[in-house]
């Protein structure tokens, strides 16, 4: 449904921090499990009842423009 007031949401600087901690932190090497651990971040948060994380990782097969995954997690 619509989202009826802002303070209901997780903003855009809230999800750049998770992103910004999970990168900084242990290696992580497959995207899908970084998209996982992005996404269990943001849900960790109880105003986030679904969340939908793409990553790409640009370079990361030869003859190919990116390796990527989607997740999507509710609650």
């Amino acid at each position: 449904g619509a989202v009826r007031d802002l303070s209901d949401t997780l903003d855009y600087d809230g999800v750049a921090r998770i992103v910004r901690g999970l990168a900084a932190g242990e290696h992580i090497e497959l995207v899908e499990t970084f998209a996982e651990r992005v996404a269990l971040a943001c849900l960790e948060d109880l105003r986030v009842l679904a969340v939908r994380v793409k990553v790409d990782k640009p370079g990361a097969i030869a003859g190919a423009q990116a390796a990527g995954c989607a997740v999507s997690y509710a609650r």
